[in-house]
């Protein structure tokens, strides 16, 4: 079969199934040995659908994979605070309260 005629096919499919086209756009970082980033991503299918909906009257002739290559989850994910990324850096170094230099 064409390769041509393969590629054209997958893009007709992924522009009507929305959930496939986000798991074909983001399956590396969904693959991820990091749960929470995996987690994380996603919970961006619904809120990345509802923005598409949001800009479909503005640009009614992009499609939802189109939609997506503009987005970057792992930017989004990597700027939230370590405990919102499920670190937890204070659980094997617990805080030093005070340190005296003179043994006083």
């Amino acid at each position: 079969m064409d390769p041509t005629l393969l590629q054209q096919l997958l893009q007709t499919f992924l522009a009507q199934e929305p959930t496939a086209a986000f798991y074909n756009a983001f399956s590396p970082l969904l693959g991820s040995p990091n749960q929470n980033l995996s987690a994380f991503i996603r919970g961006l299918q619904p809120i990345y659908y509802g923005q598409y909906l949001g800009g479909l009257p503005d640009n009614p002739s992009q499609t939802f994979p189109q939609f997506l290559q503009g987005m970057n989850p792992l930017a989004q994910f990597q700027a939230q605070a370590p405990r919102q990324r499920g670190l937890r850096p204070g659980l094997f170094a617990p805080r030093l309260k005070f340190v005296n230099p003179f043994g006083m």
